[in-house]
This record gives structure tokens, C-alpha cells and sequence, in this order.
């Protein structure tokens, strides 16, 4: 108390001054229109800026909430539209049966863990069996061809991407349908190979690759990368294609992983013609 004391005596002057300033301002503004307004824009305008910094807090942490409904309501459309599409393609082909199931359908999910930089590389899901996802389905994103489905728990799902050297993906090439399998030789994450393409095959830098369809895993005309360069193997009659990938590994967060409908069905019915 004694220290405050001794504060306040030797500021009195400076705290009198403070008092009287404050004092004549208030009566200016309130006896002069125009200084009245411009205090209340002054005033507005900081109150503002505050709730618009406030504001600007509170997007930034709903982000993360704002973006998965954004990737379900995607996924939720995108099923809508391949059920409209196979609806179509029964009707161009005169068949009397509406009650259309579509043959692929998508599950959204967010990568919680991952890596890009080993030979065998993987991804973490934050859904898993509950949701519906089993081993062998395929997973996508807005870019392209992402992976496919490893491992499974209750609420988790492990993905093999493309870039693990372990997997093997039927491509074709969108511009002429020649169709070869899609290898990652374990170098750059933005890079893979594809095989078995005949070196009589005219390619450009540029070209799309796409998924072949040729599997219960992927639908047809999935993006997987364009040509970036092409070699000839000098042991066979085949080009050693270099393809730059459409999917970044490094910020990939959301992704769709394809289920397919009549897979048990399609399984069944080779296995049959196998033995």
C-alpha cells in the first residue's frame, strides 16, 4: 500500500493531466456532431477489425471439420452420379431393369499417418471395417489413382500406394488403348514406370495414363499420370515408360476408397473358370 502510495503521489501530475484530456474530449465529442462521428467510425472500425481477426480464428480451427464435410458431400455425389451413369448405360442398352445398383461406390476417408521417403511406403486411414472398407479395395483421390487397401481393423485401414514396389496396377494408355502395368522402381514419389508397353507404340510427353478397368479393383479412366519420358529396353521389344504421377504423395489428406459391388460375384465366377 505504501508503494502505491508513493506511485500515485509522484504521478499525480501526469495522472491529473491524463483526467482533464480525457475530460475535454468527452465533452468535445458529445457537444460537436461531427467529432461524434468520428469517434463512433473510429470505434467501429477497431470493433470491427477485432470480431473480423476473431473471425478469421475461428475458420481457421472449423477448417478441418469444414473440409471432411466437403469430402463426404463429394464422395455422397460422386456415388450419385456413377448410379446415374450405370442408369444410363442400361437404357442405351434397352434394358428393362430400373432398379440399378451402381458397380462402384465410394467411401471418404482422412490419411492420418503416411510416409514417402522408403521402399515400402504406406498410408493410414481413419476409418476401417466398420465403415465398410475391406482388404483389396482401391483408393483415390481428386487427382487420381492412390492406392489399395492392405490391412483393415475395426476403425482403421492401411493403404499400399503406388509408390511401394510391392503393387502393380493395370494402365492403359487414354490416346490409343494399349495397355501395360504401372511399377514404382523406389526412387522419386513423383515418378513411376510403365511396363510392357510394344516399342512399335508411338508416345509423346504428355500422354495420359489412365486405370485399364481390367480388374475388380479400379473402374476404367482413372487418372494415374502423363508420359514424361520414354525409353526402349535394349532386351526386349518393349518401352521402359517414365510416368510422372498425377497424386502428390507428400500432401495428400483426403481420399475415396472404391468398393465394388459385384466383386464376390466376378471373384466367384473366375475362380470357377480356374479350376
Amino acid at each position: 500500500m505504501e508503494n502505491l502510495l508513493r506511485f500515485l503521489a509522484k504521478a499525480s501530475s501526469f495522472l491529473l493531466f491524463v483526467f482533464l484530456q480525457t475530460v475535454a474530449l468527452l465533452l468535445l465529442v458529445s457537444h460537436n456532431n461531427y467529432q461524434q462521428s468520428i469517434a463512433l467510425s473510429s470505434a467501429n472500425t477497431i470493433t470491427g477489425n477485432m470480431y473480423a481477426t476473431i473471425q478469421s480464428f475461428t475458420e481457421y480451427f472449423h477448417l478441418q471439420t469444414t473440409n471432411m464435410l466437403l469430402a463426404e458431400e463429394n464422395t455422397a455425389l460422386q456415388n450419385e452420379n456413377n448410379i446415374l451413369h450405370q442408369q444410363l448405360m442400361k437404357q442405351n442398352l434397352s434394358s428393362i431393369n430400373q432398379d440399378t445398383v451402381a458397380l462402384f461406390t465410394y467411401i471418404s476417408a482422412k490419411v492420418i499417418n503416411s510416409s514417402v521417403n522408403k521402399q515400402q511406403n504406406y498410408i493410414t486411414l481413419n476409418k476401417g471395417s466398420k465403415d465398410g472398407i475391406k482388404p483389396d479395395m482401391g483408393v483415390i483421390n481428386s487427382q487420381g489413382v492412390v492406392g489399395i487397401v492392405s490391412a483393415v481393423s475395426k476403425n482403421f485401414a492401411v493403404v499400399m500406394p503406388i509408390i511401394n514396389p510391392r503393387i502393380k496396377i493395370s494402365c492403359r494408355i487414354a490416346k490409343n488403348d494399349y495397355y501395360g502395368s504401372l511399377l514404382w522402381e523406389g526412387r522419386s514419389p513423383f515418378f513411376a514406370n510403365l511396363k510392357e508397353i510394344p516399342e512399335h507404340v508411338e508416345l509423346e510427353t504428355g500422354d495420359s495414363i489412365i486405370t485399364s478397368g481390367f480388374s475388380s479393383i479400379f473402374p476404367e479412366g482413372i487418372p494415374v499420370g502423363t508420359v514424361e519420358e520414354v525409353n526402349t529396353s535394349k532386351y526386349d521389344n518393349f518401352h521402359d515408360i517414365k510416368i510422372r504421377l498425377n497424386v502428390n504423395f507428400q500432401t495428400i489428406t483426403y481420399v475415396n476408397v472404391i468398393n465394388f459391388n459385384q466383386k464376390t460375384e466376378l471373384n466367384n465366377l473366375e475362380k470357377q473358370q480356374l479350376q
